[in-house]
């Protein structure tokens, strides 16, 4: 039930940034129809791994009734001072332009707007290098907002060549 659940919110995701689906349907060359269905089938099945026995293995106490055989093994990494973990962030850098009326403005995809500047040929050339700039740009600014101070380059941030 909760997979059908999460199809009918994920198609009623799909309606309300129809313009998105719109640009994804045509880079796909699909109909719109047929890319709001992937979408929606993709979100059902956001759950399989949970079948996992890895994923299981996270919640030993969890069989109450004693109806499975749980075999676990404690989560305990040998982390010491100086030790690095790495990570890869994905994020949509989005901005806010201000708008009247509105309290959070109109939202804008800042490398969408880069894009829009260029050639279909140039954007095909430099797509991932003014993601990559203005994803940069958007991180800073995050993390000059932060009261930590966070920035890209500090983080170890790999640039690409």
């Amino acid at each position: 039930m909760h997979s059908l659940d999460v199809a009918a919110v994920g198609k009623q995701l799909a309606r309300s940034h129809h313009g998105l689906f719109l640009r994804i349907a045509s880079s796909l060359d699909w109909s719109l129809k047929d890319t709001e269905g992937l979408f929606a089938f993709l979100l059902t099945l956001h759950d399989l791994g949970k079948f996992s026995r890895v994923f299981q293995k996270k919640a030993a106490d969890q069989d109450r009734h004693n109806l499975f055989e749980i075999e676990t093994q404690p989560f305990e990494p040998s982390l010491r001072a100086g030790d690095r973990l790495r990570f890869c962030l994905r994020a949509n850098p989005a901005r806010s332009l201000p708008v009247e009326g509105e309290p959070r403005g109109k939202r804008i995809d800042p490398i969408a707007a880069a894009l829009k500047e260029l050639s279909p040929a140039e954007r095909r050339e430099r797509r991932h290098a003014i993601a990559e700039e203005v994803g940069r740009k958007w991180l800073s600014a995050q993390g000059q907002r932060s009261p930590r101070g966070a920035h890209p380059d500090l983080l170890g941030a790999p640039k690409s060549p």
